[in-house]
């Protein structure tokens, strides 16, 4: 059970800010945002790879912008802080800052259909799907600390006295199975300034000149301090190539469930 204060300090109110108008279950989880995606598919490379590099680069539709080595090619869309890279062991598709669902889905899904059955492979070493989320928060710092510590970590007088009292940052990092896929998850509470070591901007692909030099706290000046910050990798080693998008939908699945699941233990919002 939460306290009194820390009730009130929530964001997730049972009540919207219209009086006596409840929000839908849908509505409650709009306090969790993305920041960060990252679709990842490594392979074994092989030589026929460098015939194909630029046919897979002009067959991938919505980025203006592009570069190469010769050896692998990166397309852009700074406007949309998102990219594509092409290369002879991996391709991804990475995006930054607030994720648009649709249109990031979108993109994935021509890269799943459209590109990789070019590139003629029978499995993948491993395929990864990451997506870093924000949750809002309307309390301290130190207040969400506190919440979090109650909620995940065992109240024993060992602990509380023997080991440490009061803690002043903490973060959970847990490793579980779900069917074949290895899922990572972190969460913890974050400030602006730290953002930047927690999402690692794509600063040389997902961002215009202009930008790549601003500091966290420019960056994600629109997002609440402090954060409920959640890392959730999704991931499958030695998969074969027909199975990617029934991979991708699996692991869009895992992320709403755990989503939810997270949001509801902790702030009691989707029951």
């Amino acid at each position: 059970m939460l306290d009194d204060s820390t009730r009130r300090g929530l964001a997730f109110n049972e009540r919207s800010p219209k009086r006596g108008c409840r929000r839908s279950p849908a509505s409650r989880l709009s306090y969790m945002h993305y920041y960060r995606t990252i679709l990842r598919a490594d392979y074994r490379p092989s030589l026929d790879f460098y015939e194909k590099l630029f046919v897979l680069a002009q067959s991938v539709e919505g980025f203006p912008d592009w570069g190469t080595d010769r050896l692998s090619v990166t397309l852009r869309d700074t406007t949309n802080r998102c990219s594509v890279h092409l290369g002879h062991d991996v391709f991804w598709y990475s995006q930054d800052l607030k994720g648009q669902p649709e249109k990031d889905d979108k993109r994935i899904r021509q890269l799943l259909l459209n590109v990789a059955p070019q590139l003629k492979k029978d499995t993948y070493t491993r395929v990864g799907f990451r997506r870093i989320y924000l949750h809002d928060v309307q309390m301290s710092f130190n207040q969400l600390v506190s919440h979090l510590s109650r909620k995940f970590l065992v109240q024993a007088k060992e602990i509380t006295e023997g080991i440490f009292p009061r803690p002043t940052d903490l973060a959970y990092v847990f490793h579980f199975d779900e069917g074949a896929a290895n899922i990572r998850l972190q969460l913890g509470p974050v400030k602006r300034s730290e953002l930047g070591l927690h999402l690692v901007p794509d600063l040389a692909s997902n961002f215009g000149p202009n930008e790549q030099n601003l500091g966290p706290e420019e960056l994600y000046k629109e997002t609440v301090e402090p954060s409920l910050f959640v890392d959730i990798d999704f991931a499958q080693k030695d998969m074969e190539a027909g199975t990617l998008v029934e991979f991708y939908e699996s692991a869009l699945a895992l992320h709403g469930k755990l989503g939810h699941n997270i949001t509801t233990y902790l702030f009691g919002i989707g029951e």
